[in-house]
Formats: C-alpha cells, sequence, structure tokens
C-alpha cells in the first residue's frame, strides 16, 4: 500500500474479527461510528418488532469501550 492510501486508512485498536477476552460471546466494532450505527439499527427493528407483535427482544441501550479488547461494544444495561 503506498504512503497516501495508508494516510486514509481508518485506525485500528487491533484486529476486526478478534474476540473480546472478558466478554467473548460480545459482538466487538472497531470503532464508534460503527457501534453507535449498529446501535441504531438495533432500535429500528426493535420499533418494527414491537408494531408488529406488540413486544420486542431488542433492548440495547447504549454502546460503550472496552480496554480488554480496545474495541465497543453494545449493551441493554443503564450508565452507572
Amino acid at each position: 500500500m503506498s504512503y497516501n492510501a495508508a494516510k486514509y486508512q481508518k485506525p485500528m485498536g487491533s484486529r476486526h474479527g478478534q474476540a473480546c477476552p472478558n466478554f467473548p460471546r460480545k459482538k466487538r466494532f472497531r470503532d464508534l461510528k460503527e457501534a453507535k450505527t449498529k446501535l441504531v439499527n438495533y432500535r429500528y427493528q426493535g420499533k418494527l418488532e414491537l408494531e408488529e407483535r406488540g413486544e420486542t427482544t431488542f433492548k440495547q441501550k447504549r454502546t460503550y469501550y472496552c480496554n480488554a479488547c480496545k474495541g465497543y461494544h453494545i449493551t441493554s444495561q443503564d450508565k452507572m
């Protein structure tokens, strides 16, 4: 990759497909933008499911940074 191409790459904390050592079953997102985009998608799916069935399983509320995997996760718990 040339210098100019490398200059415009997103910085990555670690590998994208890498599992989190603390929460191996949680999905890891590379950056905050990617996590927030997925959170918006989950909220929209939850809204559609609520209108269609009257209940929803999508309860994701916020994103947070994980020091263990240097990535972001989505949680359904409120901030303490």
